[in-house]
């Protein structure tokens, strides 16, 4: 069994643990290049974007259909994507029983 105390450091202590970050990129290249190092260097598991800069070239980078909201899982081997769908505004997918979205509403 796993508790947050035993999680707050490395990740591979506790591999039930996800790190999910949130951001708001405000479609800014140096926002985007920021985020890809942070993800790296923090080894986060899934990224909740919006106005997103570009979309990635990677099968787990969801978009919605404006490109104004997305969903990347950038290592799959820790988060297994499951059911996932989109709309204008808002992407979500089902990933090991949780459920995530991303939306922006102007």
């Amino acid at each position: 069994m796993c508790c947050l105390q035993e999680c707050t450091g490395e990740p591979e202590k506790c591999p039930k643990m996800k790190r999910v970050i949130q951001a708001n990129l405000k479609r800014c290249k140096l926002a985007d290049d920021l985020l890809e190092q942070l993800v790296r260097e923090c080894q986060v598991d899934i990224c909740i974007i919006s106005e997103q800069y570009r979309n990635r070239d990677s099968s787990l980078w969801l978009s919605d259909t404006l490109e104004t909201a997305a969903l990347w899982i950038p290592n799959n081997s820790r988060l297994k994507l499951g059911r996932h769908g989109r709309g204008d505004g808002y992407v979500w997918a089902c990933c090991e029983g949780i459920t995530f979205y991303s939306c922006l509403a102007d």
